[in-house]
């Protein structure tokens, strides 16, 4: 009987904690948490392998894991937290948009190998003129094709606007420069497609878009000189024969009279016409003061132009201090060509430096040299007596267009105004990016942006410094309608610019980044790129990343159903052997 006695002490003790439900206090450490997406993709094999993969992944976590899983089409944004990690999977060819405000570490899990033999990994597009050659460079990674040529192509629309061909060596990575021409101004749409030469070019993950800004402005250009100069003058004329410019030149005659043909008296290397100027050609640099130095330093380190220097003798007086090398003169008995000119008396450096251009040499030393500088840079056209030849030399006329055509289309305006993407699909969020470029230094800049979206009423946008001198960042949402919105950023005291917003879900797929891509990001950011056959790899960088902080945790034990059940137990139990007693 002593059995039963503790079996009804059992179950009244039961019934009392039930009716007191006392809490227990306890430090469970914290789950692990991620976004699992499957990226369903007409290129997948296999339409259930992604949902598969994401199972096998959520299983081979904690049973308590905050885990998510979601599906999207290819082309969409990722729906993952912007700090919870974020596990993508789906085939290395399918593109997508990651959230621009993503923190958090990023998983790519590849439903296939990436057993493309060439891909395209960017394509970077600068500014261009409906007169100008525009350059847009093309990088690519291959497997396999030492020894091959490869053919890229830029179209505009169903038109081949750019060819290029480079062959590949030992090298997997290659940046193809390749030249090409608007077909009207505006922003256009660039599609680049490669493929081995001799073959049709194929499409999918040989195909990249891009859009492109083809502005109908032509290009400001400044000539200074400080005394007339025989090598500037000819060098401006041929300027002056290309629609692409619009020179203003100031040439000092006398030590009070200043010749400015064609254009606005006011001249000189102020702020304002070195706000607007993309490119600054310098004629006997020689004269120039400390004051005009310091100015084309500026213009050049802050303001990002493109400073070309012609001169005709040998550097001397504060110029030498742009100059990063030595220049000395070399006089030829006969005339020798490089680069489009021919002189016979030359300036060549004493050598170039890692990060230097060098466009021209004579004998093996640099004669026309790109310098970098700050944010511009500087060139030196060592042909001193070119000018001589400029009559039965068609190529001086055609050099120095291209020259200062190459270096105004990359020299950004006063305001650049950037939107990240730049076709967004209706109803995406766009970061809007304004970067002020000016030789003035201003105590306060005060920027603001607007968008506006066909006759809709422009949406005020905030900005934020972004880092760096004069940059400013902000974000906005576009209309759920598709079109073309402007972008406006204005900048009190130094000028205004704008950039369009193409709101399209027809041009999204080919311009979005594929998961082969992503992965890349991910490793470099921390993550992990892997196939189908790695999940487990996955499951243990997540769970190492797991936080080691535990929260307190108040539990109340006695309402599980359990107890419930030994309640009945012991009661059972206890009338069971006082009735087997002989006992009710």
């Amino acid at each position: 009987m002593r059995i039963a006695g503790l079996l009804r002490l059992t179950a009244l003790g039961l019934a009392l904690l039930c009716v007191l439900d006392p809490p227990v206090v306890v430090m469970p450490q914290v789950p692990i948490a991620a976004d699992i997406v499957e990226v369903r993709s007409a290129r997948d094999a296999d339409p259930a392998a992604a949902h598969s993969v994401a199972l096998a992944l959520a299983a081979a976590l904690d049973d308590d894991a905050g885990v998510r899983l979601e599906t999207m089409a290819e082309g969409a944004a990722v729906p993952c937290d912007a700090f919870r990690p974020c596990v993508v999977v789906g085939a290395p060819s399918a593109r997508v948009h990651m959230p621009l405000d993503r923190e958090g570490r990023t998983y790519v899990i590849g439903l296939e190998p990436g057993s493309a033999a060439l891909t395209i990994d960017g394509v970077s597009a600068s500014a261009t003129h409906p007169s100008a050659e525009g350059h847009a460079v093309v990088t690519l990674t291959s497997r396999g094709l030492s020894g091959e040529e490869t053919h890229v192509a830029l179209l505009d629309g169903g038109a081949v606007v750019g060819e290029a061909t480079y062959r590949w060596g030992d090298d997997t990575r290659a940046e193809v420069s390749v030249p090409w021409w608007p077909i009207a101004a505006g922003r256009r749409i660039l599609t680049a497609r490669v493929g081995l030469a001799g073959a049709e070019t194929a499409a999918g993950g040989h195909e990249w878009t891009t859009p492109v800004e083809v502005g109908s402005e032509p290009w400001s250009v400044i000539v200074h000189e400080r005394r007339p100069s025989w090598a500037t003058t000819f060098a401006r004329r041929a300027l002056a024969l290309d629609p692409r410019f619009a020179l203003t030149a100031r040439t000092d005659l006398a030590p009070r009279v200043a010749a400015t043909p064609g254009a606005s008296p006011s001249l000189a290397l102020g702020d304002g016409p070195l706000d607007t100027a993309r490119v600054v050609m310098v004629g006997a640099p020689e004269t120039l003061t400390a004051d005009d130095v310091s100015r084309l330093e500026r213009f050049a380190r802050e303001r990002g132009g493109s400073i070309v220097l012609v001169p005709d003798q040998a550097f001397s007086g504060p110029v030498t201090r742009l100059l990063t090398e030595r220049w000395r003169e070399r006089i030829r008995p006969e005339a020798s060509a490089t680069a489009g000119l021919t002189a016979r008396e030359w300036l060549v450096a004493d050598g170039a430096g890692p990060f230097d251009e060098v466009i021209g040499t004579q004998a093996g030393d640099p004669a026309i040299l790109a310098t970098p500088m700050g944010a511009g840079r500087l060139v030196v056209v060592g042909a001193l007596d070119a000018w001589r030849t400029r009559a039965r030399d068609e190529g001086f006329d055609r050099f120095w267009q291209q020259t200062v055509a190459r270096l105004a289309a990359v020299t950004p305006p006063p305001v650049a105004v950037v939107s990240e993407p730049a076709v967004a699909m209706p109803g995406d969020e766009v970061r809007v990016r304004v970067q002020v470029r000016s030789v003035r230094t201003p105590s306060r800049l005060v920027a603001s942006a607007s968008l506006r979206c066909g006759d809709d009423d422009p949406v005020e946008i905030r900005l934020w410094p972004a880092g760096g001198t004069g940059a400013f960042a902000g974000h906005t949402g576009v209309p759920a309608t598709e079109g073309t919105c402007d972008l406006r950023g204005v900048v009190q005291g130094v000028g205004e610019g704008r950039a369009a917003v193409s709101v399209s879900s027809s041009d999204i797929p080919e311009g979005r980044t594929t998961l082969e891509e992503v992965g890349r990001a991910a490793i470099a950011g921390g993550g992990l790129s892997v196939g189908a056959a790695e999940v487990a790899q996955v499951a243990a960088s997540l769970a190492a990343g797991r936080s080691a902080e535990r929260v307190p945790e108040r539990r109340y034990p006695m309402r599980s159903s359990w107890w419930l059940l030994l309640l009945l137990a012991c009661v059972g139990g206890e009338w069971w052997l006082r009735r087997s007693g002989g006992l009710r």
